[in-house]
């Protein structure tokens, strides 16, 4: 029994069989853009995860910046207040000094 009697039949049976053909290669490719599409996706995960972790050892070392400025700045903010504290003190003197010596200066005249 042969498979096609007429010239239509093969016809149809060869491009039945193309169409077949064709839809297997699409699969094939189909399913190999598939699989380098994840590959790129987890290549592209990966890189993503080691951003971020740089990232945040930047963040973390500008942390730790930030805090010793903010120590510097309190200290000098604490320098500051006690050299004010000496100069008032030595103003204060001063100016003790200055009304002993001009009240001795009106006694002798």
């Amino acid at each position: 029994l042969p498979l096609a009697s007429s010239w239509w039949q093969i016809n149809n049976l060869v491009i039945h069989g193309c169409m077949v053909c064709f839809a297997s290669w699409i699969k094939t490719n189909l399913i190999d853009i598939t699989q380098k599409c994840e590959a790129l996706l987890e290549v592209r995960e990966a890189i993503m995860q080691e951003t971020i972790a740089t990232k945040q050892k930047k963040l973390e070392s500008l942390d730790a910046e930030l805090k010793s400025r903010a120590e510097g700045v309190a200290q000098l903010t604490n320098q500051m207040t006690r050299l004010q504290r000496q100069y008032e003190e030595m103003s204060d003197m001063a100016e003790e000094a200055v009304s002993m010596i001009s009240a001795r200066y009106r006694c002798k005249c």
